[in-house]
This record gives structure tokens, sequence and C-alpha cells, in this order.
């Protein structure tokens, strides 16, 4: 029963819209400094969006440059790690070069062997933040 509620809270948009905030204690900031332009960046998922777009897609990826801030989105149909892939290839390497440091949640698109694979031939660092601070993902 619990199960169906949550399924149904997520598909519902009042409950979207008016849903529980999340909140945690306040803490000091601690700022990332990166020395450089894209050469550090955050990336992460929004969704399951509802309603879906006209061409059916639940998510957007999004990177933001944390010297910058500068942002590129993606809307997609799934978060599978193909996806984060090219995207990071398109949105980040073909246009500004291969950064020094790509700074994640901790998502299985994010943590997969394949990303894994990419981050190596590419030879960048994939770090991943804290769990339960979303702050650090810029």
């Amino acid at each position: 029963m619990m199960k169906d509620c949550i399924d149904y809270s997520k598909g519902c948009e009042a409950c979207q819209r008016h849903g529980p905030i999340q909140q945690s204690p306040s803490v000091p900031m601690n700022p990332m400094v990166k020395p450089w332009l894209f050469r550090g960046w955050a990336i992460d998922l929004i969704g399951k969006i509802y309603p879906a777009s006209s061409k059916q897609h639940y998510f957007i990826i999004v990177a933001t440059c944390y010297f910058t801030k500068w942002v590129g989105a993606k809307p997609v149909k799934s978060t599978t790690s193909q996806e984060i892939i090219t995207f990071i290839e398109e949105q980040i390497i073909q246009r500004f070069d291969i950064p020094k440091s790509i700074t994640t949640d901790r998502g299985s698109s994010f943590i997969s062997g394949e990303m894994l694979d990419m981050v190596e031939a590419s030879k960048f660092k994939l770090l991943q933040s804290t769990p339960y601070y979303a702050k650090a993902n810029g």
C-alpha cells in the first residue's frame, strides 16, 4: 500500500508542487574554488518531470561550471549511463575540452562501469558529493 501511495504522489502534479520540502540543519559553507575556466564541473539530473515534454522527455541532465557558473542542460527520456556519457562528450568535452574534474552525486548512472571506463579513457577525475548533502554538487 505504501508503494502505491509513493508511486501515486510521484505522478501527481499537486503532490509535486506542494510536497514536503527537505531541509537540513545549517552549516558553514565550504566553497568549491576552481582556478580556471571550464576545468571543474558539477552534473546532476532533474526529474522525473510530470507531465513529460511533447517529445516524452521525463528528465533533464544539467551541468554547471564551477568557475564561470555556465549551465548546460539537455532533456532526455531516460537516465542511462550512455545518455550521461553522450551529454558529457557533446556538451562539455567537444565545447570546452576535457575537464580536470566532474562532481556528481552517487546516482547509479554516474558510477556505472561504462561511466568509469569513459572517465579513465578521458583522463579526468570523477568526484562524488557527500550523500544527503545536495548543495555539494553545484
